[in-house]
């Protein structure tokens, strides 16, 4: 059993400590975004004429989609079908 006075001696050390400790640094669950921004739209005008800008962009898009599919399988939820430009433009 605490008395009056050390009860509110605890208070007041608690929120002092409470009021001193370093806050919990939130981390945004979607940052990972600003590391890899893709491509400009000025890139994306270029694919047409760029054969390696093109293989570029279809080497990340390949790198996202299967960090994704580890992440989904993770989970336990199986990643749909990928259609890659080829395939849909057949």
């Amino acid at each position: 059993m605490f008395t009056d006075a050390e009860v509110k001696s605890l208070n007041i050390q608690f929120h002092k400590w409470h009021k001193d400790k370093p806050a919990k640094e939130v981390q945004d669950p979607l940052e990972y975004l600003d590391q890899d921004p893709g491509i400009t739209v000025e890139q994306m005008l270029e694919l047409p004429k760029n054969p390696q800008l093109r293989a570029e962009v279809l080497q990340h898009r390949l790198e996202r989609q299967r960090r994704l599919d580890e992440r989904m399988r993770a989970c336990g939820v199986l990643p749909q079908p990928i259609y890659l430009d080829d395939e849909v433009d057949a």
